[in-house]
C-alpha cells in the first residue's frame, strides 16, 4: 500500500514544459512536421499553431456546420473525416475530392505511401485502399475504438487488446490492455491509451504503466521528446517531456 501511494503521488508531482492557452474550443489535435494542427467539432477550417503559438487558419469549405470527425495532414493534403464520407482537401489548389463514403466511418489513418485504412463501423470492417483508393483487402468481424501507423506498423485498438498489424493485414502480436480505453498514439517504442474525459493514461515501454494527471484529456500527440495533450475544455495545450513519464 505504501508503494502505491508514493508511485501515486510521484506521477501526480510531474510539470507540464509548457502550457499554451487557445483562443477557441478545439475537438482534435494531431501533428506534422512537429506543428501541431486543431479542429473543432464542426467548423470550416483546421488550424495550425506557429512557431509563437499563434493559430492560423486553413479553410477547406464554405459550410460553418462541416462535421470534423477526425482529420489528418500530409505534406500536400488534409484528410477530413465527416463520419459518412472521407475527403482529400489539396492545399495548394483548394481542390477537394471525396475518397470514401460509408454509413459510419469512425476512425482512419494514412501510410508514408499515401494509402488509407478505414475503419467501417456499420459493417465491422477494417478497409484497406490503394494510392489509387481502390480497396485492394478487406478484414471483417472486427470492433475497434482507434487506429494508428507508426514505423511500418499498423496498430487497432480494441476493447479488450492492441494489436499490431503488417502493411498486408497480419497480425504481427497481440497484446492485452489493463483497461478499455478508446484512443491511441504511438511514437518509436512508445504507445499511450487513453479515454476522452479522463484524468489517466497508459503507457506502454515494455510494460503498461498508469500516469494520472492534475488535468483532463480530450486528446493527444506526440511529437518529437514531447507529449501534447489538448484538456479536457478543449481550452489548454498542456506540454510534457516524454522522458518524464
Amino acid at each position: 500500500m505504501i508503494l502505491n501511494m508514493l508511485f501515486f503521488f510521484l506521477l501526480l508531482s510531474i510539470e507540464p514544459l509548457n502550457t499554451i492557452q487557445l483562443d477557441k474550443i478545439y475537438n482534435i489535435i494531431e501533428r506534422h512536421e512537429n506543428r501541431i494542427y486543431l479542429a473543432s467539432f464542426f467548423g470550416k477550417s483546421i488550424f495550425v499553431m506557429d512557431d509563437s503559438s499563434k493559430v492560423q487558419a486553413i479553410t477547406f469549405t464554405d459550410d460553418v456546420n462541416y462535421r470534423i470527425r477526425d482529420f489528418s495532414v500530409t505534406p500536400f493534403a488534409i484528410y477530413l473525416n465527416n463520419g459518412a464520407t472521407l475527403e482529400k482537401y489539396y492545399t495548394a489548389s483548394g481542390i477537394k475530392e471525396e475518397i470514401f463514403a460509408a454509413n459510419d466511418i469512425s476512425s482512419f489513418i494514412i501510410t508514408p505511401s499515401e494509402e488509407v485504412i478505414i475503419y467501417d463501423r456499420y459493417k465491422h470492417e477494417l478497409v484497406f485502399l490503394d494510392f489509387t483508393y481502390n480497396i485492394r483487402l478487406l478484414i471483417s468481424d472486427l470492433n475497434i475504438k482507434d487506429l494508428y501507423f507508426a514505423d511500418n506498423i499498423f496498430y487497432v485498438l480494441t476493447n479488450n487488446e492492441l494489436c499490431l498489424y503488417d502493411e498486408h493485414g497480419n497480425v504481427i502480436q497481440n497484446m492485452d490492455i489493463p483497461k478499455k480505453c478508446t484512443n491511441l498514439v504511438v511514437q518509436d517504442s512508445t504507445i499511450i491509451i487513453f479515454s476522452s474525459d479522463e484524468k489517466y493514461m497508459y503507457k506502454r515501454n515494455g510494460e503498461w504503466i498508469k500516469i494520472e494527471l492534475a488535468h483532463g484529456i480530450r486528446d493527444i500527440v506526440l511529437t518529437n521528446n514531447s507529449l501534447v495533450i489538448l484538456d479536457e475544455n478543449g481550452t489548454t495545450l498542456y506540454f510534457y517531456s516524454v522522458s518524464d513519464f
